[in-house]
């Protein structure tokens, strides 16, 4: 059974997990550092994965120290799953545009 994952928990993880910061993700993303951290809890209790992400969340002053090895293929997996989406998202507009009103 799949379950329905809000996008903004999943861009607070991307973020906080190429930053390794709470706080610079929440400052790229335009929210306060409280509600990414809240995004990020809601990620792990949706999904059960508080370890498997170096729970990111309680990390302290908002930085993290490193992500374990689990937390690290979670990172890719939605950073290139973002990217993919973002270029089919590119090509879309681009033979839209083609096609005049």
């Amino acid at each position: 059974m799949r379950i329905p994952v809000p996008l903004d928990a999943l861009r607070a993880f991307e973020a906080a997990a190429r930053h390794l910061s709470i706080k610079d993700a929440a400052l790229e993303l335009a929210v306060t550092p409280s509600a990414a951290g809240r995004q990020l809890r809601t990620l792990e209790d949706l999904l059960g994965v508080y370890a498997r992400v170096g729970s990111l969340a309680a990390a302290p002053e908002g930085r993290l120290a490193q992500l374990d090895h689990e937390g690290k293929i979670c990172r890719n997996e939605v950073y290139f799953a973002r990217s993919d989406w973002m270029t089919r998202m590119g090509a879309a507009s681009k033979r839209d545009q083609g096609r005049g009103p």
